[in-house]
């Protein structure tokens, strides 16, 4: 919280904008006769806090969460089935065609056909990528 407020200073600072916050006059307020709390004032830098601060990062925590939500989070890991590290490597050699199912409605693509295509594509894809590697190697440009 410091260094980001030391941040907002000097950057207020350096566009000529009064990084100064006003207090605010506390009010009295009645209480009752056995009432042992009393409201607190607080300073501009803790008002500050409460107001943009924490509202800011409620926002931030909204969006990850909406962005990031299981649904999200499931899709995403079903489209990295299709990422040439994944193509190359042994990780998801076991993909079913549940495994891919959402992705493929979302494209409106039969599952079990991208599924073959996927293994197809993969072997295929082993082969060639290999082929490339040992290639460059040869030509001195790894």
């Amino acid at each position: 919280m410091e260094a980001l407020f030391k941040t907002a200073v000097d950057f207020a600072t350096e566009h000529q904008v009064s990084s100064e916050f006003p207090a605010e006059r506390c009010r009295k307020k009645k209480r009752m006769h056995d009432e042992l709390a009393t409201d607190e004032c607080l300073s501009g830098k803790e008002r500050m806090k409460v107001s943009a601060f924490i509202a800011v990062i409620d926002a931030v925590v909204q969006q990850l969460q909406s962005r990031f939500s299981e649904q999200n989070v499931a899709f995403m890991t079903q489209l990295s089935f299709f990422t040439p590290a994944s193509l190359r490597g042994s990780l998801h050699n076991d993909i079913s065609v549940d495994d891919i199912t959402e992705v493929c409605s979302q494209y409106g693509l039969n599952p079990a056909d991208v599924h073959r295509e996927l293994q197809d594509f993969r072997s295929v894809y082993k082969v060639c990528s290999s082929s490339c590697h040992a290639e460059s190697i040869e030509n001195g440009e790894y």
